[in-house]
């Protein structure tokens, strides 16, 4: 089995300690850098040709949300796929999918199955 990254093998060790408190500043990364995809993003969801609904606009660019970050991290990084189960629904006036969303900034997005069978023995453990 691949080694665990520095942050997975904290928090293993936290967790199999019992420990609730863990040191998620090693795990997460600086989200400042990706603030000028955010305004793309945000110019595209904002885009008056794209019609959608204000409650969709606001649920989709809320800052404490996860979706629009994925989106801008993975833009500002390159080389980040999304994983997520939503589908695609580019015709949709009342919410803006994460698909449709990465599409904007040319992010690729996959749904777990294909990354289960490339990386995952039937048993769930990360083949080598």
């Amino acid at each position: 089995m691949p080694r665990l990254s520095k942050p997975w093998r904290v928090i293993k060790t936290h967790y199999l300690r019992g420990q609730t408190y863990l040191r998620l500043k090693i795990f997460f990364q600086p989200s400042l850098p990706s603030l000028p995809m955010w305004r793309a993003l945000s110019a595209e969801a904002n885009n008056p040709a794209r019609n959608f609904q204000m409650a969709a606009k606001t649920k989709f660019l809320n800052a404490k949300k996860a979706d629009a970050w994925l989106i801008v991290h993975a833009a500002h990084n390159t080389d980040f796929t999304i994983v997520t189960n939503e589908v695609s629904a580019p015709n949709s006036k009342r919410e803006i999918k994460l698909p449709d969303a990465s599409a904007w900034l040319k992010v690729p997005t996959t749904t777990i199955h294909p990354v289960l069978r490339r990386y995952a023995k039937t048993n769930f453990t990360f083949k080598s």
